[in-house]
């Protein structure tokens, strides 16, 4: 994985996760930042990702919004996602595996999940 794009409205929550990539076998992956969807959907069109962070609330644009496109771009199939969320519900889980996400961070973001889900992408 070479270009890894982080998006959330929060700078304290992006500057972490740069750290925790620092961790992992992705630490000499590129990474961007994006402060909501709608800069993020700008990024994608510029530059392929092959691994997106994602916060679901977000001003301009949230994560589902962000997801609902970027599901018809070219890329989508070839891009893992994350959704680094304090939304932990079932209801809210289901409605991220309809939008084809199957791993999400909790927020506070511990870095043994962290690296565990690193590690489960980086394998398959």
């Amino acid at each position: 994985m070479d270009k890894i794009l982080i998006v959330d409205n929060s700078m304290v929550i992006r500057t972490v996760i740069s750290k925790l990539l620092q961790n992992t076998d992705l630490k000499e992956a590129e990474v961007f930042q994006a402060e909501n969807g709608e800069q993020a959907l700008e990024m994608v069109e510029e530059n392929g990702f092959d691994l997106i962070f994602l916060d679901l609330n977000m001003p301009l644009m949230n994560g589902f919004e962000f997801l609902e496109n970027f599901s018809k771009h070219e890329s989508y199939d070839q891009t893992k996602v994350v959704v680094v969320t304090t939304e932990g519900s079932d209801e809210r889980k289901k409605q991220l595996e309809d939008l084809g996400v199957q791993e999400r961070i909790l927020k506070p973001i511990k870095p043994e999940q962290f690296e565990k889900t690193i590690g489960t992408i980086v394998q398959a």
